[in-house]
């Protein structure tokens, strides 16, 4: 409903001064309320998640200020490329650190068709090759929604608060096709290996 229809309809939508600000109230707690939802969500992300990760990588959820889950080769640390959700549950394949780990590097190795699995794990990219990260795919979920695929984030932290247990399958599934492909993760072991900056 944009403004014209809500100013069509105000008479009926706030017929008293008392429904107005009880309208007001309700608007300033928008940000806390999503905060919320996504934090319920966040929770059950991660404690599902790690009982499910293989060997070879580990989660962190430290972003360093942003909310968020991030899973990355246990033998490079989280510094190095890796995967997570943040912002909101946009899905990232990021590199946090440029000084042990070399970005140009990374992609133009991404580019090359030998790494091109990592970049086909995601069902598509709608940013990619920045200093930091590398691919980016923005909050592709599917609740039968006109929004399904690309949800703003006001409605999908309605889903992430109510809808938790689905909301939290269909985010480890999109990580699962990086942790649990063999493929996926053998190229990231050397492409984390083939970027990294030796000092001598």
């Amino acid at each position: 409903m944009n403004t014209q229809q809500i100013l069509h309809h105000e008479p009926k939508l706030f017929p008293s001064p008392d429904d107005w600000n009880a309208f007001v109230d309700l608007a300033q707690q928008i940000t806390n309320i999503k905060e919320h939802w996504f934090t319920v969500a966040e929770k059950a992300l991660q404690k599902k998640l790690r009982t499910l990760l293989p060997e070879a990588w580990a989660m962190d959820t430290n972003l360093g200020g942003v909310k968020g889950t991030k899973v990355y080769l246990t033998n490079y640390g989280p510094g190095a490329l890796a995967l997570g959700y943040a912002w909101e549950y946009e899905l990232h394949l990021n590199l946090d650190n440029g000084t042990t780990f070399n970005s140009e590097k990374i992609n133009t190795l991404l580019k090359s068709a030998k790494y091109a699995p990592i970049l086909e794990a995601f069902d598509r990219i709608d940013r990619s090759f920045e200093p930091r990260c590398k691919a980016m795919c923005y909050r592709n979920f599917s609740f039968g929604s006109p929004n399904d695929g690309k949800f703003p984030p006001n409605e999908l932290a309605w889903y992430a608060g109510n809808q938790t247990d689905e909301f939290v399958d269909q985010a480890i599934g999109q990580i699962k096709k990086f942790t649990h492909d063999q493929i996926v993760t053998e190229l990231l072991t050397e492409l984390n290996e083939e970027v990294k900056i030796t000092t001598e």
